[in-house]
């Protein structure tokens, strides 16, 4: 029994340490870092209704996460609150995502993810939203400079349909690093 626990004991001594966990890579991070601060947007619906929006990106986690937070004014109710961070398993960047309506308790999670990005554009694809009333769905996100192009779009008869869009600029400047 002595020589049994010496041995596992010996076993666990000579262990490699667990691997680093990697690094988060560069293009995320330039990708978080120019998203990071505030954005004033406006835009239309497919139908030609004029959309207003903000949206406000924090990074989070000494840069490995963002979140973003997206308001529609007035008379628009929509909302959403998500974290965004790859996940180490697949590899993909994924989206947490609360959405619902201003002033609303009927809010909803959904999953979105994006296996492709660089440092100046991501399409995130919803994934729990598949059976009805939902459709397929996507946001995607695309930098220039201090301008930003959001664009939402969902699956009707397997092609990718024009929900809303948005143009954005930069106001105030970037946000800071939040506290842990």
């Amino acid at each position: 029994m002595k020589i049994l626990l010496a041995a596992i004991m010996l076993s666990l001594a000579v262990r490699p340490p667990p691997p680093a966990a990697p690094a988060i890579r560069a293009e995320t991070a330039s990708l978080f870092t120019s998203l990071a601060g505030n954005w004033s947007c406006s835009g239309s619906f497919a139908n030609g209704h004029r959309i207003e929006s903000t949206l406000r990106f924090t990074r989070r986690a000494d840069g490995a996460g963002l979140s973003l937070v997206h308001v529609d004014r007035p008379p628009n109710k929509y909302r959403s609150e998500e974290v965004w961070a790859v996940d180490k398993q697949s590899g993909e960047l994924l989206s947490l995502a609360w959405v619902g309506l201003q002033g609303s308790t009927d809010w909803s999670a959904s999953l979105f993810a994006s296996d492709r990005w660089s440092a100046s554009e991501i399409t995130l694809v919803q994934q729990s939203m598949l059976r009805p009333p939902w459709t397929p769905n996507r946001f995607r996100y695309v930098l220039l400079g201090n301008f930003l192009h959001v664009s939402w779009e969902r699956q009707q008869d397997n092609q990718w349909v024009l929900g809303d869009s948005l143009e954005c600029r930069r106001t105030g400047g970037r946000r800071r690093e939040a506290s842990p």
